[in-house]
């Protein structure tokens, strides 16, 4: 169990991939970020795909915080899940522009 949270492009090709376990409760950033909390199973996601546009994608780049991220202790590992949360919206930010959506699932 876990949270694979996917984006893909209109040809089904996977272009941005994030991965929680099933207890971090730092993701339900992106649920927020994403304004996807229905998606939210607790220990994954409910395995629904969402199509996001330009705007939307934008909306949850601006509100990212980095700050919001927090691993008491694991401070290598806090960082790279920050750096990983951020290419992952820049990424699907990225594949709005080129397709107008992407489809991203909860799973």
């Amino acid at each position: 169990m876990g949270h694979d949270i996917l984006g893909y492009n209109k040809s089904g090709e996977n272009v941005a991939y994030l991965r929680f376990s099933k207890n971090d409760v730092n993701s339900l950033v992106v649920y927020c970020l994403l304004e996807s909390s229905d998606y939210f199973a607790g220990v994954s996601g409910t395995g629904d795909s969402v199509s996001f546009t330009q705007q939307q994608m934008e909306k949850a780049l601006e509100n990212y915080n980095r700050h919001m991220i927090i691993y008491p202790g694991k401070k290598h590992f806090e960082t790279w899940q920050r750096n990983e949360i951020l290419k992952f919206l820049k990424n699907c930010l990225e594949m709005t522009k080129k397709e107008r959506t992407i489809q991203v699932l909860f799973g």
